[in-house]
This record gives C-alpha cells, structure tokens and sequence, in this order.
C-alpha cells in the first residue's frame, strides 16, 4: 500500500511538472480584459517562453536569464531558424533592462540578471509555431547577439503550446 501512494504522489507530481497546460484564463476584474497565458517551458538552453493572448492580441512571452547586466532595445529581433530552412522574425515591444531574477521560472536561474520580454505574434505566426520545428533561435541585447540551438523535444513543446494557445 505505502509503494501504491508512493508510486501515485510521483505520477502526480510528475504530471504536474511536464504537462503543458493553459495555466492562466481570467477576466481582470478592473479592466475586463480576457487574460490567457500557457504554462513556461524551456527554451532550448537559453532561457523560457510562454505565449500569453489579452484580449486577442497574441505575445510570446520570452524569459532570458545571462550573467551580466544588459538590456533589450525596443524592436529588438528574436529570429527563430525553423527546419524547412525559412525564418521567423519577432521584434521585441518595449525597452527592456535585465534585473535580478528577471529571466528566472522559479529558482531556476533566481540569482542571475535577466530579463522579461514581450514579443507580439500574429495568428499566422502562431499557426506557423505550431507546423514547423524550431531548429535554434538568434536573441539580440545590448551585449550583441546570442544563438541558440532547439532540441527537439523543446521544439515540439513550443508546438504544443502554439496550439494551446490558439484553441
């Protein structure tokens, strides 16, 4: 009986930890605005995403932890190589300036500068997320350019939680 709830506590929890799910869906009660947002994932290496809809406008949310202090310009480029060989180009909303923590899910990566960046997505970016992997993405910050390479696994992540978002 104790490895049975042993055994069930673990499923649950390990459920809990790898399930891609829609974890916000909420009317905020005083702008009335329709909030959804995914749960984080990994971004390859490099840091986590989330997509996030208000009021039909459509972000990618993406979390970017480094070791040094630096900043992201508006309409700075996050340019995604998909594997057909095309790419996509998402441009950064609003300044940014990386914190303490900023780039963090959690503890993971809470001690280190980072930032919290908006990239607004259109429905057919979104549909293009949920077809195509992703093979490795180029972040652009004050400190020049990054690239970074997808696994697979978090390639079909990002899938899944395009289509998350869309349905």
């Amino acid at each position: 009986m104790k490895k049975f709830i042993l055994n069930f506590i673990l499923i649950l929890f390990i459920s809990n930890i790898y399930s891609q799910k829609i974890k916000r869906d909420i009317i905020d009660e005083f702008t009335d605005s329709h909030i959804i947002e995914t749960s984080w994932e990994r971004m390859g290496l490099g840091g986590f995403y989330r997509f996030k809809k208000v009021n039909g406008t459509y972000y990618f949310n993406f979390k970017y932890p480094r070791m040094n202090v630096f900043s992201v310009a508006e309409g700075a480029k996050l340019i995604l190589k998909l594997e057909d060989g095309s790419r996509l180009t998402l441009f950064n909303s609003e300044y940014e300036i990386s914190s303490i923590g900023a780039g963090a899910i959690g503890l993971v990566s809470s001690g280190t500068w980072g930032v919290s960046i908006y990239y607004p997505v259109t429905e057919l970016e979104l549909k293009i997320f949920e077809k195509i992997n992703v093979e490795k993405y180029r972040i652009y910050t004050s400190l020049g350019y990054n690239d970074i390479e997808m696994k697979s696994k978090h390639s079909k992540k990002l899938k899944k939680s395009a289509l998350l978002i869309l349905r």
